[in-house]
């Protein structure tokens, strides 16, 4: 990943994991819906789904951040492109609920 070289070690620090949990998640839902043997059950699975939402939704915007400008904006980036994945992948929302309007702002 390249985020390493571009973001302060403090916002990688945050950034990184939940980025990571997100991938986690749909590998886990690929699993469950190839119906592969190393499957976890739906129960882990919406476990698994709360805490990654949750732990995406608790990443401090960038307005709350008093780091370099460019950092910042990238690590928004990323958090708003997340957000996004999430609302369509992770916690999917119908298109006429989910904020997408107000994340591409």
């Amino acid at each position: 990943m390249v985020l390493h070289r571009v973001l302060p070690q403090t916002k990688l620090t945050c950034l990184y994991p939940v980025l990571g949990s997100l991938c986690n998640y749909t590998l886990a839902v690929d699993d469950y819906v190839e119906g592969r043997t190393e499957a976890q059950s739906l129960g882990v699975i919406a476990d698994e789904r709360n805490f990654v939402q949750h732990c995406l939704m608790s990443l401090t915007p960038e307005a709350e951040t008093a780091e370099g400008q460019q950092e910042c904006s990238l690590y928004e980036l990323c958090r708003l492109a997340a957000m996004i994945y999430s609302l369509i992948v992770v916690f999917p929302l119908p298109t006429t609920t989910a904020p997408f309007a107000k994340l591409a702002l």
